[in-house]
């Protein structure tokens, strides 16, 4: 069957959250570095609180966060391919199938990384971001279950 116009959005949008991630990792370190303290900095403002233990957690939030988008959009697109080949899969289906192509590609990011002058292959940052993408999936699939019970009412 052929996309729909939708369909072809999602595609678009996920491809452009994975353009965004490549983007980030592809910074030089103090490049990121810089970008990262912006933030640090920003919130110390607002908060009070001291810049150098938000830095890791500002770094850390935002390889969470990039990936909870992928994450969603990647379930967007799985539900997606099911509905245009007419199938009913179940949503862990789904998730798996959206899961396993976040953590390949924060994987693939993470060696990408490894290229780039003064950043780093981190197995930790793996674990963060197919954590974000999973919770992404929990968000995207609770929604559609919540979308779909109010349109049985």
């Amino acid at each position: 069957m052929r996309a729909t116009s939708r369909q072809t959005l999602h595609l678009i949008v996920t491809i452009a959250v994975m353009v965004v991630i490549f983007v980030h990792s592809a910074m030089p370190g103090d490049v990121s570095a810089a970008e990262s303290n912006f933030f640090v900095l920003l919130i110390a403002k607002i908060s009070g609180w001291d810049p150098q233990p938000l830095s890791l957690l500002v770094r850390k939030s935002a390889h969470f966060l990039e990936y909870a988008v992928l994450g969603v959009c990647l379930f967007v697109n799985a539900g997606d391919l099911a509905l245009s080949k007419g199938k009913a899969v179940p949503i862990k289906r789904l998730c798996l199938t959206a899961w396993l192509i976040a953590a390949a590609y924060a994987v693939t990011d993470e060696i990408h990384q490894y290229f780039v002058p003064g950043r780093a292959c981190a197995l930790l940052d793996i674990c963060i971001d197919a954590a974000g993408a999973a919770a992404g999936m929990v968000i995207a699939a609770l929604l559609r279950h919540k979308k779909r019970g109010k349109n049985r009412e």
